[in-house]
C-alpha cells in the first residue's frame, strides 16, 4: 500500500522515468536494427559473390599423352558451368603441329564460344617426337 500512495504522489517522476527508459530502449534497437542491416546486407553481397564465382567457366588447357595411341594430345576443356566467350591460349615457345611450322589450331586463334562441359582436343605429335622437341626447346 506504501508503494501504491509513494507512485500516485510521485507519479510525473515516474513518467518522466518511464519515458527515459523507453527513448533509451527505442535508441538501442533502433542501433542492433542497423547493425544487422549492414550484416545482412554484406552477407548478401558475400553470396552473390560466391554464385557469381560458382557460375562463372572454368578452362583448362592441358597437354597430356598417350600410351596406348602413342600421341601427344592438347586440350581445352570448360569445367564451369556457364559459356566462354573469346578464349585466347597462349603458350612458348609455339604447339607447333608434327614438328612443322604450322601452329596447333588450339593456341592459332580465339575460340569465339565454348559451352560448359565441352573438350576440344587436337593432336600435337608423336609421343617421342614431341617429348624430344619439348627437350631441345628447354635447353
Amino acid at each position: 500500500m506504501r508503494i501504491v500512495n509513494w507512485l500516485n504522489k510521485n507519479q510525473g517522476f515516474v513518467m518522466a522515468i518511464l519515458t527515459v527508459v523507453y527513448v533509451v530502449t527505442t535508441i538501442i534497437i533502433a542501433l542492433l536494427t542497423l547493425k544487422a542491416t549492414r550484416l545482412s546486407r554484406k552477407n548478401l553481397d558475400m553470396t552473390l559473390e560466391l554464385e557469381k564465382n560458382r557460375l562463372r567457366p572454368y578452362v583448362l588447357f592441358n597437354i597430356s599423352s598417350s600410351i596406348a595411341q602413342k600421341n601427344t594430345f592438347a586440350s581445352i576443356k570448360n569445367l564451369g558451368l556457364t559459356a566462354a566467350y573469346n578464349i585466347k591460349v597462349s603458350i612458348k615457345p609455339k604447339l607447333a603441329q608434327f614438328g612443322e611450322e604450322r601452329e596447333s589450331s588450339l593456341t592459332s586463334r580465339n575460340i569465339l564460344f565454348f559451352p560448359p562441359g565441352e573438350e576440344v582436343a587436337d593432336v600435337i605429335d608423336s609421343s617421342p617426337a614431341f617429348h624430344q622437341s619439348s627437350l631441345r626447346a628447354s635447353v
